[in-house]
């Protein structure tokens, strides 16, 4: 692996639901563990209460040797989602069982929580806890750059204890901590770009060579220059800001800016309106506006992919 400084922690896999049916999971996770990186997975738990697991091509007897076997290969820990959906539902079960099966064998483990008051959070743990049966000893801290921004955005009143300014200081498109890589082979540096592969695409080129390739990647240089990122938000953004509902949160600013830096890229003569309209539909920023309000029908940006 080349000493770029890019990825300081490790890659995060993500998108869809990584322990599905991708039969080349092992060998792009085992490739990963061949370049000395600790690698983090994305999931919901469906497989923990399994039997007769089939993922990635292989057979697990049980949800624990699907475990174990990950963490053989290089598993640095687990990313589990909790929002609104888990509470009073079969996903609350699925949590509670994979959290099981961290302790048991020894693996760190997240929980991302996503539009959650944080005054909310130590409570929710401590039910989890009596839940599971076990202290929980493998239970990693979210950095305030992991945790979901979710529908931070005007009107939603479940996000007010948010800031509306990007929680890593944009560094995640330029210095990130974590490569996030989607099942379609698509490599962003933040987990709130969605659909974004500023990166490059691993079924396209070595992932070394694409690492390689980073430091001279157009957005790292757009967001490293906070001059060069504001000029060209100010030309290539701000002019169809209108077709959108308003934009609150930094990190939904960004998020448009690199699809549109990417998208600007596919096209020698690009048509500046699809653009923005398929990055809006995407990002869910397009909405209909309330024919007796005026208001928009929706106004939350959700970042899961």
């Amino acid at each position: 692996m080349p000493n770029t400084g890019l990825c300081t922690t490790g890659i995060n896999f993500t998108g869809g639901e990584v322990l599905g049916n991708r039969e080349d999971l092992f060998e792009i996770l085992n490739y990963t563990k061949s370049l000395c990186i600790p690698f983090r997975l994305n999931t919901n738990s469906w497989w923990s209460r399994e039997k007769n697991l089939i993922v990635g091509g292989l057979v697990f007897p049980s949800p624990l040797d699907l475990v174990q076997y990950l963490k053989s290969i290089g598993l640095g820990q687990f990313a589990f989602s909790y929002d609104e959906r888990i509470v009073n539902s079969d996903l609350s079960n699925n949590l509670i069982e994979s959290i099981k099966l961290c302790e048991i064998k020894r693996v760190g483990y997240q929980v991302i929580f996503t539009g959650v008051n944080p005054e909310k959070i130590s409570g929710i743990v401590d039910n989890l806890r009596r839940a599971v049966g076990y202290y929980l000893y493998y239970l990693v801290p979210v950095w305030n750059e992991m945790v979901d921004i979710g529908g931070c955005t005007q009107g939603n009143k479940s996000y007010d204890w948010q800031s509306n300014d990007a929680p890593c200081g944009d560094k995640g498109f330029y210095h990130p901590a974590y490569l996030h890589v989607s099942p379609d082979g698509k490599i962003r540096t933040c987990m709130y770009a969605i659909g974004s592969a500023n990166v490059g695409n691993i079924t396209e080129k070595r992932f070394s060579d694409l690492i390689n390739e980073f430091p001279n990647n157009e957005i790292n240089r757009c967001f490293s220059n906070p001059v060069k990122k504001q000029t060209i938000f100010d030309r290539f953004v701000k002019p169809y800001l209108p077709k959108y509902r308003p934009i609150i949160h930094e990190c939904t600013r960004n998020a448009v800016l690199v699809r549109t830096v990417e998208m600007r890229s596919l096209d020698i003569e690009p048509n500046k309106s699809d653009i923005y309209t398929q990055i809006g539909t995407e990002l869910g920023l397009i909405q209909d506006r309330s024919p007796k309000t005026g208001k928009w029908l929706r106004d939350t940006f959700t970042s899961n992919e």
